[in-house]
């Protein structure tokens, strides 16, 4: 799964001008579960995000574990 909208605004010292500045978003997650036995899946994961409204950079996450 994955994004990358790109969102038009107006300046907000002048909001009546037509829409001309741009902020980016991306956004990825990638998920990868495996049954273990019948009661238990374990599964895999990794998420980035970039997102300029928010000033986030670049933000990682990975993880695993029992679901």
């Amino acid at each position: 799964m994955g994004g990358y909208p790109l969102t038009r605004f107006s300046a907000l010292d002048n909001p009546d001008t037509s829409p001309r500045n741009f902020t980016h978003k991306d956004f990825g997650h990638l998920r990868y579960d495996r049954q273990a036995t019948k009661r238990l899946t374990w599964g895999v994961f990794t998420q980035y995000q970039f997102d300029e409204a928010q000033e986030i950079n670049q933000w990682y996450l990975l993880g695993t574990g029992p679901r």
